[in-house]
């Protein structure tokens, strides 16, 4: 039992820094060969650098990953003194940007050269990985965080401290479900992305808001003003959702 004891001590010890390691390493494998571009009408071969696809039009794409992982390596040297909620809400959103990265890493070369034969290399085979670790990690505690703060609810009711915000955050959750099907529909005929957005980014989007449900009833002031950033949040995917059926 101690040597168990010792062994989860030297692993809470070593997983922020070995997070640090997949934060980083997802950045520095845009120095590595990506992918190999057969052009469609020439047959010519072409080795292209991670580098080299942040200077084509959809290189913005590729520079919100890093920034998201820039992001992800400098707020895990920040140890604030913050509630429960909103430490497991930052997780969820952790693995939420994590699996954004995931997807635009997998399907955004494929994109870029849309009549080419696209063969991925090693610097994106460790670019998915960093960022499929970053996911994994973020929704392990994010669920661990609800669980437990479920279980430490005080007791009784608390849904009257702010009735309106509870019940538009359960609107927020009602409405991003009721999309799935939606984009399952407008993406029938490429499934497997549709699978992907699923798990990479509406599951994790609903377990973020099931934690602010626990903050709000919590009295947490932060949760107010999320209810304003997840309003353009909605909105925007509305937008996408109605220009797929125009």
């Amino acid at each position: 039992m101690k040597m168990n004891e010792k062994l989860a001590g030297i692993t809470l010890m070593l997983r922020p820094h070995m997070l640090r390691l997949f934060y980083l390493g997802f950045i520095l494998t845009f120095l590595l060969p990506y992918v190999d571009v057969r052009g469609c009408s020439t047959k010519k071969v072409q080795l292209f650098h991670g580098y080299d696809l942040l200077v084509n039009d959809q290189g913005a794409f590729y520079c919100v990953t890093i920034g998201i992982f820039a992001a992800f390596f400098i707020f895990s040297f920040i140890n604030g003194r913050y509630s429960k909620s909103i430490k497991a809400f930052a997780s969820g959103w952790r693995s939420l940007g994590a699996g954004f990265s995931s997807l635009v890493v997998l399907f955004m070369p494929r994109l870029q050269f849309l009549f080419d034969e696209v063969t991925y290399k090693t610097g994106l085979f460790l670019g998915l990985a960093c960022a499929v670790v970053a996911f994994f990690d973020g929704c392990i505690v994010s669920i661990k965080g609800f669980v437990e703060l479920r279980r430490s609810r005080p007791p009784g009711s608390q849904e009257g401290i702010f009735p309106a915000l509870l019940r538009y955050h359960n609107a927020v959750i009602i409405l991003s479900v009721l999309m799935v099907p939606v984009y399952f529909f407008l993406m029938r005929k490429d499934i497997v992305l549709a699978v992907l957005i699923f798990f990479l980014l509406s599951v994790p989007f609903v377990i973020s808001q099931y934690l602010v449900l626990e903050g709000v009833r919590r009295g947490e002031k932060w949760t107010r003003r999320w209810a304003v950033v997840v309003s353009f949040i909605v909105a925007a995917a509305l937008a996408l959702i109605i220009m797929g059926f125009i």
